[in-house]
């Protein structure tokens, strides 16, 4: 049997259970539990042939249905490139004008069906990553300004110079991009997008001045530097009117560890923003990729104790809004937790990601009383052994079908609360190298 987090105290899963409704698009959500997105890797990569590029592959989908029927509110895709020649890595998910084509469609619509298929709301996130474009992909990416971005992290990546974007492209191209992917969704069946403003890329380069340089209306202010996403928001109302009951969300960073340009007090003026914007929901979490604060090890000893990682920055956002449903993600492992953030008015809904990877069923069991905490990951002290020890289980349970499986959403995963497999793991990686 599995080990699972230790607990204080046992969690009353009622609240969990309740449903949510977002102010614009009048969807309710089933329940409070949010799959949140997190990087798949698992669409197609044909190198100098974007037509065949960034086509979700039946594994994806094959992990979407079993999400899916794992219990979830609402589920959110990884991450969605919007223009071919800006990607997070190989392999991310493309929509983009210029590689529209019917194999792309059908596989969009079959991951759409595979989220919902459980009853959950399913979203596609959509993402620019802007400077962190890696260099063999783009050597001279778009961004706010020219500041280069030099990782201190993951130094597997390099990336280049890049180029500061006119008004001109902004509008007709970065714009453009991502509302036609919106609409594309739209089209395929999803229930909404959370456009992502968070960990560094495009969007959140937009609203720091660290990285945002500009002296035009796309810069200065924080209206100015938050123009871009609400140029977006407009763009997808107009393509796709509330009246549908499309959803449309947005990921912020609390706060950005390591920047002192971007304090937490522009975070709550950001947010404050988006909500009068009209924006569902926004989903909180926070750091770059120069701080990779999700490193538990890392983590201040308080944290640890009340799990969610960034509480103290979150507490002052929720209420200041009127309207956006706000959920929070990042280190939540037990019921009395997850309780915890939306009793004390932090959230209205929490995201379970990473232990999502190991057992993606784990909104179910929580909702049905079965646990009161996620399994444990003896890797999780170590943020890299962690991270691909999830790569590791995404992949397991993506490749069979439910129908293979015998049902068992689980099935094939490896338990790393086994210390024995997680030092297996561990030698295995660093014989990898």
């Amino acid at each position: 049997m599995a080990q699972r987090w230790p607990i204080k105290a046992t969690g009353d899963v009622a609240v969990l259970r309740k449903t949510l409704r977002f102010p614009t698009s009048r969807r309710i959500a089933r329940n409070r539990l949010l799959k949140p997105p997190m990087t798949e890797m698992l669409s197609t990569w044909v190198d100098g042939d974007p037509k065949k590029s960034g086509i979700p592959t039946e594994k994806l989908i094959n992990a979407y249905r079993k999400w899916g029927l794992g219990g979830f509110g609402l589920l959110i895709t990884g991450n969605i490139m919007v223009d071919p020649k800006h990607i997070e890595m190989p392999t991310n998910s493309i929509i983009h004008r210029s590689n529209d084509n019917y194999d792309r469609k059908q596989a969009f619509k079959k991951c759409a069906e595979a989220l919902k298929k459980g009853g959950g709301l399913a979203i596609a996130q959509l993402n620019h990553p802007g400077r962190l474009t890696p260099i063999t992909v783009n050597e001279h990416p778009f961004a706010p300004s020219a500041v280069k971005h030099t990782s201190q992290i993951r130094n597997f990546f390099q990336y280049g110079e890049p180029v500061e974007l006119t008004k001109c492209q902004i509008q007709t191209e970065v714009i453009h991009d991502f509302v036609y992917a919106a609409k594309f969704c739209h089209e395929a069946g999803f229930d909404g997008v959370e456009l992502h403003a968070a960990f560094g890329y495009l969007l959140s380069e937009f609203l720091t001045p660290n990285t945002n340089k500009r002296s035009d209306e796309y810069g200065g202010s924080i209206k100015n530097r938050a123009r871009i996403i609400r140029e977006i928001y407009e763009g997808i109302r107009k393509e796709i009117p509330k009246e549908t009951g499309f959803i449309v969300g947005i990921k912020v960073n609390t706060h950005e560890f390591g920047n002192k340009d971007f304090s937490s007090d522009d975070v709550l003026k950001f947010v404050q923003e988006f909500d009068l914007y009209g924006f569902d929901f926004i989903e909180l979490s926070g750091g770059s990729v120069e701080e990779l604060i999700l490193n538990y090890s890392k983590m201040r000893e308080s944290s640890k104790f009340r799990e969610a990682y960034f509480q103290q920055y979150a507490q002052k956002i929720k209420p200041s809004l009127k309207n956006a449903v706000v959920y929070l993600t990042g280190g939540l492992r037990t019921v009395f937790g997850m309780v915890d953030a939306i009793n004390n008015g932090i959230a209205d809904g929490v995201g379970i990601g990473r232990p999502s990877l190991n057992e993606p069923d784990v909104a179910k069991k929580i909702l049905n009383e079965e646990v009161q905490s996620v399994i444990y990951n003896h890797l999780e002290e170590d943020y890299m052994l962690y991270m691909k020890s999830g790569v590791t289980n995404l992949n397991e349970f993506a490749a069979t079908t439910v129908e293979e499986a015998g049902g068992d959403l689980n099935y094939g995963v490896t338990d790393f609360s086994i210390k024995e497999n997680a030092e297996k793991f561990k030698t295995e990686q660093v014989k990898a190298g």
